[in-house]
């Protein structure tokens, strides 16, 4: 019997550190800085949208993290930059947030570019691999980036 405990408590704990293994591995700083990040879909994470570009001035929304607390980028429309911060457990926040104003002569591509800008002002959480960047809110907003 005492065996057979000692294998359960073993066995439990081997699991839960391959499970924290698994979730380090996608905070892995190192793989979000010096790179071109491409926003592919954002919004809710039950009804996320396609990031729209048939619009001639449309820009492709990007995002860079120069691994020095600044960031840059646009969100399709409007140039954007400021500072960001990492915590701990893939914690991460955009502060200081400057955006330039232009028109880019389309409605959709306007309010696509507020939702963005939305949603990064609220991002507290990420995701990383080699080639995807996934940002989250607390109210379950997202930005999926792919790495160009």
């Amino acid at each position: 019997m005492k065996n057979a405990k000692l294998s359960f408590i073993f066995l439990s704990t081997l699991a839960v550190a391959a499970i924290l293994g698994l979730t380090a591995c996608q905070c892995d700083q190192s793989k979000l800085f010096n790179k071109t990040w491409v926003l592919e879909k954002y919004g809710p994470e039950t009804a996320m949208k396609a990031v729209i570009m048939s619009n001639p001035l449309a820009k492709e929304p990007v995002l860079q993290l120069d691994g020095k607390g600044q960031f840059g980028g646009n969100d399709g429309c409007n140039g954007f930059g400021g500072v960001y911060k990492l915590g701990a457990d893939c914690e991460i926040s955009f502060d200081s947030i400057r955006h330039t104003f232009m028109y880019c002569g389309d409605s959709l591509i306007m309010v696509q570019s507020g939702a963005i800008n939305d949603l990064i002002r609220d991002v507290a959480t990420y995701e990383v691999t080699d080639s995807e960047l996934k940002l989250s809110t607390p109210a379950k907003g997202v930005l999926v980036y792919r790495k160009k």
